[in-house]
């Protein structure tokens, strides 16, 4: 399972990719709206 995290903190970022990585998630990564808009268009999450 894909998962967009969209956050504007690199910090929090890096949190939540880690954690959900251990689970077995895949993850990507926004800081705005716009490029998760972008993301979304792309990708299937």
């Amino acid at each position: 399972m894909n998962i967009l995290i969209v956050e504007d903190d690199k910090q929090v970022i890096s949190t939540i990719t880690q954690i959900l990585e251990r689970l077995g998630y895949q993850t990507d990564a926004a800081e705005t709206g716009e490029d998760a808009v972008k993301k979304v268009k792309e990708k299937r999450f």
